[in-house]
């Protein structure tokens, strides 16, 4: 049984017959064990080794001997190179040869592929991507592949083997806990530990090794890969940020939306209180007062509603170039004379779809901004240019997107942001000044979001900030800016009948106050089913005021079903806090958008301009 299953070939020969060859000798040259038995080895010698063969069996019959030759296979077209080793032995006082044979080809070819496969694993350790190392259990760097070598900074792998890991650890309990974890489990996946780079960088890194031990399981070495984990970690950090930027839009949207309704109600009936008293009145001043705070804190929600990109804005394509050299000599004012201004602006810079006096409030507050990081004055440069951004430069922004912008760099030399609280400053109400809201930075980042674009800043300690904004590029023919500046209008009395759909019983009241003391009849509904009631038992109605935000069906729903009934009708939607059905408003003719809070002058305008088409 041992000489059927071993895999060398074994013979026997009694004489020049060979009485016994084993499975794998038949296997080597194509022959069945009962087909060989009683053969002459002679049929199984290759002709050209037959002398070489007889010389050796006929040597001594005590003297061991190896050597080479072919054997013919059955097919009697090929030759099998072995090896073979023969014995003389007695066996039942008969004197018989024993013979062991090697496939010499197998052999050679099975070391040809240990070879190829040592040197597989060697191209796979030395060209991969990821880096490998084995160190000793005491810290020494025994191998290290170029991908190790260059993570760590060293300049060749020499460097890397005089060095020691332990050199490499933010902490040395580190090192220890890794090889506790590490000699109980035998292995670790994905560890991830804090390690320096031979120049002191800091990296994150993920760790997947095994352990080798001695024959008394004590660990001797490690072995593994590290994966740098620095960039994403920054990947993770700055979509959490962008998500708790998200989430603080919608809280402070969704607080401007019930503030804007008080504010209504404040302005509108201050205004009128107003318009009704005497300026020599003692009650006057107090009025006067109460709107103007109210109007302070219309213009607070309103930078609230920028930030959390739900103000309703008027975009228009412009060349940024333009608008920059409109604005410059206020620039100039606003930054003083210790700071000097500088302009690159790339002729050639596309123009772009946005709201040109929201990215003009954009530049004078990044401007204002490096002004009070340069009090004892500095340069301000701001620049345009052309810029495309490819899939692999936006993977480390979860706000950027592959395409083509225009690009605004505003640049300072002032005293930089510290790396602690650069994550946070676009945050509303967060400020490291003594003076101030705390918006600026706020409002920048609502106004680039919403015209589609994104924000980067790169900052160093006393070296300065830079501000990169990328506003998406835009193919369109260029806008007449002047068009959107207002005009001052004086309103007359107004006529017609008007139905005012509004939940806020005191927005309600305020605008009805409003419309009547101009001349309107007025009806008034809480929700929308009431409203569609009011106009089914009476058409005719000239205009439809209808808040966005009603319960049970929508202001668009609403109006949608009364235009069945009354299809003339006229209508403005307010809101203050804009959805993103604002957009389907101006599907429907005759039908315009009013922000919340406005004065009773700016709704009686608008009231005009529509009754008006």
């Amino acid at each position: 049984m041992l000489l059927k299953n071993i895999p060398i070939g074994f013979f026997i020969l009694q004489g020049d017959k060979i009485a016994y060859a084993n499975s794998e000798l038949c296997r080597m040259i194509g022959y069945e064990i009962e087909r060989i038995k009683g053969m002459k080895i002679r049929e199984l010698i290759s002709p050209e080794d037959w002398k070489k063969f007889l010389k050796i069996f006929s040597a001594p019959k005590k003297r061991r001997r190896s050597f080479e030759l072919s054997l013919l296979h059955r097919d009697k077209k090929r030759r099998v190179n072995v090896k073979i080793q023969k014995d003389f032995t007695k066996f039942k006082d008969e004197g018989i040869c024993l013979g062991t044979v090697m496939d010499i080809d197998s052999i050679e070819r099975m070391a040809d592929e240990i070879l190829s496969l040592l040197g597989e694993l060697r191209s796979f350790f030395e060209d991969s991507k990821e880096a490998m190392y084995v160190t000793s259990s005491d810290g020494k760097v025994l191998n290290v592949n170029p991908e190790a070598v260059k993570l760590f900074g060293y300049k060749s792998k020499e460097n890397f083997l005089e060095a020691n890991v332990k050199n490499h650890y933010l902490d040395l309990t580190d090192r220890e806990d890794f090889q506790k974890t590490i000699e109980r489990n035998g292995y670790v996946k994905d560890y991830e530990l804090t390690l320096k780079a031979k120049n002191g960088r800091l990296m994150d890194v993920s760790v997947t090794a095994s352990v080798l031990k001695d024959e008394e399981g004590k660990a001797i070495a490690y072995r593994g890969v590290i994966r740098d984990l620095t960039d994403h970690k920054k990947i993770e950090e700055r979509l959490r940020q962008f998500q708790k930027m998200e989430a603080i839009g919608r809280l402070a949207g969704g607080i401007a939306h019930d503030f804007n309704n008080l504010l209504t109600v404040i302005l509108g009936n201050t205004e009128i209180l107003l318009r009704k008293t005497k300026p020599e009145d003692p009650f006057y001043e107090k009025l006067k007062l109460i709107f103007e705070t109210a109007e302070k804190a219309s213009g607070l929600t309103s930078q609230l509603l920028t930030f959390s990109r739900s103000k309703s804005i008027s975009q228009m394509n412009f060349n940024l170039n333009t608008l920059i050299h409109k604005i410059g000599r206020f620039l100039s004012r606003a930054i003083g004379e210790k700071i000097k201004l500088d302009l690159f602006l790339n002729p050639e810079v596309a123009c772009v779809k946005a709201d040109p006096n929201q990215i003009e409030q954009v530049i004078l507050n990044l401007a204002l901004n490096a002004k009070d990081a340069m009090p004892e004055g500095g340069k301000l440069t701001i620049s345009t240019d052309n810029v495309e951004l490819k899939e692999s430069e936006c993977k480390f922004n979860p706000e950027a997107r592959p395409g083509k912008y225009t690009m605004i760099k505003v640049s300072d030399t002032g005293t930089g942001i510290p790396e602690e609280i650069i994550d946070r400053i676009f945050e509303p109400f967060f400020t490291t000044k003594e003076k101030g809201s705390g918006l600026g930075l706020s409002i920048v980042y609502g106004i680039v979001k919403q015209s589609g674009g994104h924000i980067n800043v790169e900052s160093k300690l006393n070296e300065g900030t830079t501000f990169k904004v990328f506003i998406p590029a835009s193919e369109e023919m260029i806008d007449d800016i002047s068009k959107n500046e207002k005009k001052e209008k004086i309103f007359p009395v107004g006529k017609g009948r008007v139905l005012v759909v509004e939940d806020d019983p005191g927005v309600l009241e305020f605008i009805k106050d409003v419309l009547e003391s101009s001349g309107y009849e007025v009806s008034t509904a809480l929700n929308g089913e009431e409203g569609i009631k009011i106009v089914k038992e009476s058409r005719e109605f000239t205009l439809l005021i209808t808040d966005m935000v009603l319960p049970k069906m929508n202001g668009l729903e609403t109006a949608k079903e009364i235009l069945k009934v009354s299809p003339k009708i006229k209508i403005i939607f307010i809101s203050g806090y804009p959805s993103n059905k604002i957009s389907q408003i101006y599907e429907i003719e005759n039908a315009i958008f009013l922000q919340k809070p406005f004065t009773p002058s700016f709704l009686l305008e608008n009231i005009d301009n529509i009754l008006k088409k």
